[in-house]
C-alpha cells in the first residue's frame, strides 16, 4: 500500500545526471507492513535527466511541477510499464522565460511576462496578467500573485474555477510594496514594509 507520503528533491547530484546539472527525484514511502507496525521502504524515482538545471519544484499529492531552462515541466504522478515517469512540458517551447511554479489540485500557475494558470483536465493555458508580477502561489482554485500597479508592488488574486478568471486586487490599505503572498483556504498572508526598513506580515 502507498502512504501519502511523496518528496520531491532538487538538491545534490544523481550519479545518472550530466555532472554539474541537479535533477529532480521523487520519493515515497512504500508500507511492506499490512498492519502498520513497521515503516515501510522509500523509493526513489528520478523524474529528469535533461541536461539542465531544474529548479523551483513544488507537489501537490503525488504530482509535482519544476522549471528547467526556462520552461515548465509537470509530472503526473504516473509511471508507464517502461519505468518512464510521464512529464509534460506545459508551456509547449515557448520562449525560455517561465519561472517559480506552483501546483494545486487541477491547477498550475507559473509567471513570465504575467501569470499564467494551466488545468490539468482540460490542457487549457489561460493568461490571469501581463503586467510586472511575482510570487505567484495557488491554493485550491485559488492563485495569488504580486503585481506592480504604478510604483508599488500590491497583492492580485483569481478564482480559476470560473469560465473566464479575472484579476482583482487583495484590498490593503498598506503603503509600499506587498510581496510574496501564501494562501491556504480563505486566508492570505505578505510581507509589506513595517517600522524603519523592516517587512510586516
Amino acid at each position: 500500500m502507498l502512504l501519502s507520503a511523496t518528496l520531491i528533491v532538487d538538491a545534490g547530484i544523481d550519479l545518472n545526471t550530466d555532472e554539474g546539472q541537479e535533477a529532480v527525484f521523487a520519493g515515497t514511502f512504500e508500507d511492506t507492513d499490512a498492519g502498520g507496525g513497521t515503516p515501510g521502504t522509500f523509493v526513489t524515482t528520478q523524474l529528469t535527466n535533461t541536461g539542465d538545471d531544474e529548479r523551483q519544484h513544488d507537489i501537490d499529492g503525488n504530482r509535482a511541477v519544476w522549471e528547467s531552462a526556462g520552461e515548465i515541466f509537470f509530472f503526473d504522478g504516473t509511471i508507464d510499464e517502461f519505468g518512464t515517469p510521464n512529464v509534460i512540458n506545459v508551456t509547449g517551447n515557448t520562449p525560455a522565460s517561465e519561472s517559480d511554479p506552483h501546483i494545486s489540485g487541477d491547477h498550475i500557475v507559473w509567471a513570465g511576462g504575467g501569470v499564467h494558470a494551466y488545468n490539468i483536465t482540460t490542457g487549457i493555458t489561460t493568461t490571469l496578467t501581463t503586467g510586472g508580477v511575482a510570487n505567484p502561489e495557488i491554493d485550491g482554485d485559488i492563485a495569488v500573485w504580486s503585481e506592480l500597479n504604478g510604483s508599488f508592488f500590491t497583492i492580485m488574486m483569481a478564482d480559476l474555477s470560473v469560465a473566464s478568471p479575472t484579476a482583482v486586487a487583495v484590498p490593503s490599505t498598506i503603503t509600499g510594496n506587498q510581496r510574496d503572498p501564501k494562501i491556504s483556504g480563505d486566508n492570505i498572508i505578505w510581507l509589506a514594509p513595517g517600522a524603519g526598513s523592516f517587512n510586516d506580515v
